[in-house]
């Protein structure tokens, strides 16, 4: 039917009875604290994995007081293993993305935007072997007993966090 609404599109009109106050008072404290909201270009893994990655070393390294960065997901992404990873180890909830999408289609919310990357998913200035810092690793107990990956237990390679 022309001219209707779909269900995204009415979900999003809904949140933001909740997401436009959110950003107004965001908007007001942005003197003493900025929130900036983004998302990861999740459709392909070479894009999800470097840019989240990217981030999470950036959160890990850089001083950010003053700022807080949130994330949100979409609801379909390339590797269920690494959205889990990626949520558990980044600040990333659902409501996020509401906020964001209102503080788009408002103006002057350009400031509080966190763009997926700046480098185009490339690790130009080397941060991720630079910093030192140990990646999003699996959890022991997030594997079953006939995964793959039992097989480095035995070989010494490190992809478990103790």
């Amino acid at each position: 039917m022309k001219g209707s609404i779909n269900y995204r599109s009415l979900l999003t009109i809904l949140n933001g009875v909740w997401a436009i106050p959110i950003i107004i008072v965001i908007r007001i404290i942005r003197p003493f604290l900025l929130i900036r909201f983004g998302t990861f270009f999740s459709s392909r893994i070479g894009h999800f994995v470097a840019d989240s990655a990217h981030q999470f070393i950036e959160l890990s390294v850089k001083d950010n007081s003053g700022i807080i960065d949130l994330y949100w997901l979409d609801n379909h992404t390339c590797n269920k293993q690494w959205e889990t990873m990626v949520s558990r180890n980044l600040p990333v909830y659902w409501w996020v993305k509401y906020i964001d999408v209102w503080n788009c289609y408002l103006p002057g919310g350009d400031i509080h935007s966190r763009p997926s990357s700046l480098t185009g998913s490339h690790d130009v200035n080397g941060i991720l072997e630079k910093s030192g810092i140990e990646m999003m690793n699996f959890l022991r107990s997030r594997l079953g007993r006939r995964t793959a990956f039992c097989v480095f237990i035995g070989k010494g390679l490190n992809l478990f966090r103790k």
